[in-house]
């Protein structure tokens, strides 16, 4: 199996609209994780200093995690990132129908990488 199958024009279109919608998930799934930090400050009338500095830290993960997943990536990184983003959940393995069997193999076979090298951990 080729390592980086090329994608036709059609194809970087429909990864680049998978990608956009998986970060867009990525962000949602982060603002929610802030908005249940604030939530047992509110509810626990916890202290201020202490729930700021948990929101600033995760703030800071959840930026290093973007930016490592999405910061400059060339197009032959694009079945790569859709791997990524399919074994966290961040779009539904249907919606690779669109690409060729080649392609579609290809980022799951990533996912498989990405769940193997998960299981050594």
């Amino acid at each position: 199996m080729q390592s980086h199958p090329e994608l036709s024009k059609r194809e970087r279109q429909i990864a680049r609209e998978l990608i956009s919608k998986g970060i867009s998930e990525d962000f949602k799934r982060s603002l929610l994780e802030l908005d249940s930090i604030l939530q047992r400050w509110k509810d626990e009338s916890g202290n201020n200093r202490e729930c700021f500095a948990t929101l600033y830290g995760e703030i800071k993960d959840i930026n290093k995690m973007i930016a490592r997943r999405y910061d400059h990536m060339p197009g032959s990184r694009y079945l790569e990132t859709l791997g990524m983003q399919l074994y966290h959940g961040l779009f539904e393995q249907a919606e690779l129908d669109e690409f060729r069997p080649e392609i579609k193999d290809n980022i799951l076979l990533r996912v498989k990488w990405i769940k193997d090298f998960q299981d050594l951990k």
